[in-house]
């Protein structure tokens, strides 16, 4: 028989995601992660940019 207390499988799984996200979020926090997602933003859309100019130019 199995016991009322056990604690299902996907609660497990959510404890485990849970740390994870803490430490992204505190990166994202931090000067060096600003700095990161700004540079990685700008990239991104300098390559959409490039993608559409090169779209109209066929």
């Amino acid at each position: 028989m199995k016991s009322i207390t056990s604690t299902p499988n996907s609660y497990k799984q959510t404890q485990m995601v849970a740390p994870s996200a803490a430490w992204s979020e505190l990166f994202a926090a931090t000067p060096m992660g600003i700095v990161y997602h700004a540079v990685r933003e700008l990239l991104r859309q300098r390559n959409h940019k490039r993608l559409v100019l090169e779209a109209f130019k066929r």
